[in-house]
């Protein structure tokens, strides 16, 4: 078997609160079933486990599980200097009792502490619920609340700028999973393509919102479209321009170019990275024109996927993820602000089926499983997991939200 530590690497990485993130990746032979992440003075960590990880499914496609072998934890490092640890180690079990082991060296901590605050009283999405901890998802530093009338979720505490600027300055798209094969369109160009057409079939001007490298834009523009991106990564811009040749604007939400000409905005797994989604949703609605189209694609927090795994859902990910909607939060937004929803669903997941983390992974989440399908009234099969294609459907189905949003 193999473990990868991703991060840190080098001589320098990001703590909050002295929290220290580690991820990277393990695969085996067989299903892993523990992934433990432990420095000499701290408390060892289990990791969560089952990450997408489609760039380790390709390079070693006879490992079991590979496409979701990513693991993230974070561990606690003292705030004397001279306690801390020499180095990290990352050990993972597979079932057949295969043992892998990677290591770092402890690297020089760059500290950002967080801003002072007290938990949200009132949620910012519909402005009437309450704000109440949930207890099953808690990471490292990080905790989520959630408003008990619209479903809108939020972590607190709120992450320093200057850690979320380092993370899309420096980190985010150095990542190899993240960055796109040569010329090639993302895989949900033709699925973007089909809701214009559906639902606003005279649009010609798309701007898409945290376009990354730009593979969506470029498929949209195959299809005819005029195109835009905005993302907040300088990094992110320069890979538009060496792969597609696209301009891409860089900065916050905050900065964004001139909408008023565009007929549909895109926003496909943007608002979740922003510490306050619901008011820049509400500026950028605002700055539309009449029957301009907004689509937005996010992680789904009242989804089966996030209520059976909590902290291990893949994509509870604090500090880069901050934010979840779920239906009734995105359709609230849309009225309060004049607009209408022309559509609000859901579907399985983010192009590799994040589902199916299901049958590769059960003997690392079981437990946690178990409780969801036995709210469903169903077994869990016994067995070698590969026995089984899919645990339970309702489980799968909804791991993301879809809304098309028109301006009246």
């Amino acid at each position: 078997m193999k473990v990868c530590i991703d991060k840190p690497q080098g001589g320098q990485a990001h703590a909050l609160d002295g929290w220290l993130e580690v991820s990277g990746w393990a695969a085996g032979s067989t299903p892993v079933c523990d992934v433990t992440v432990a420095a000499e003075g701290c408390n060892s960590v289990r990791a969560n486990y089952g990450g997408s990880r489609p760039d380790v499914g390709e390079a070693f496609p006879g490992f079991h599980g590979a496409a979701f072998s990513g693991f993230s934890a974070f561990l606690r490092i003292p705030a004397d200097v001279s306690k801390w640890p020499s180095k990290i180690s990352v050990t993972a079990l597979c079932r057949n009792g295969d043992t892998g082991v990677a290591d770092v060296p402890m690297p020089d901590l760059l500290h950002h502490i967080h801003e002072e605050e007290k938990p949200l009283a009132a949620c910012s999405c519909c402005h009437y619920g309450k704000m109440s901890e949930q207890p099953a998802f808690i990471s490292g530093p990080y905790r989520l609340q959630q408003c008990d009338r619209c479903g809108y979720a939020s972590t607190w505490p709120s992450v320093p700028k200057s850690l979320l600027q380092a993370i899309y300055r420096d980190l985010y798209w150095q990542h190899a999973s993240q960055r796109p094969d040569a010329r090639e369109e993302h895989y949900d160009s033709e699925f973007i393509a089909n809701l214009i057409k559906t639902y606003h079939p005279t649009a010609r001007k798309v701007i898409e919102i945290g376009c990354g490298p730009g593979s969506l834009i470029f498929g949209l523009n195959k299809r005819g479209y005029q195109v835009q991106g905005h993302d907040a990564s300088e990094e992110a811009a320069k890979l538009a321009k060496e792969i597609y040749g696209l301009g891409v604007t860089v900065g916050t939400m905050a900065e964004l170019p001139p909408l008023a000409e565009a007929d549909v905005v895109v926003m496909r797994h943007v608002v979740e990275h922003s510490r306050t989604p619901c008011e820049e949703l509400r500026v950028l609605m605002r700055s539309l024109k009449k029957h301009s189209t907004i689509i937005i694609i996010t992680p789904n927090i009242a989804g089966g996927l996030a209520s059976a795994m909590g902290a291990s859902w893949e994509w509870f990910v604090p500090p880069v993820h901050l934010s979840y909607f779920s239906p009734p939060s995105l359709a609230t937004l849309a009225f309060t602000e004049g607009f209408n929803s022309l559509l609000i669903d859901t579907r399985k997941g983010d192009g590799v089926a994040a589902g199916e983390v299901l049958p590769f992974h059960d003997a690392y989440t079981k437990s946690e499983f178990e409780i969801a399908l036995a709210k469903e009234s169903k077994s869990f099969p016994e067995g070698d997991c590969t026995d089984f294609t899919c645990a339970s459907p309702g489980l799968l189905s909804d791991n993301e939200v879809i809304a098309v949003l028109q301006k009246r």
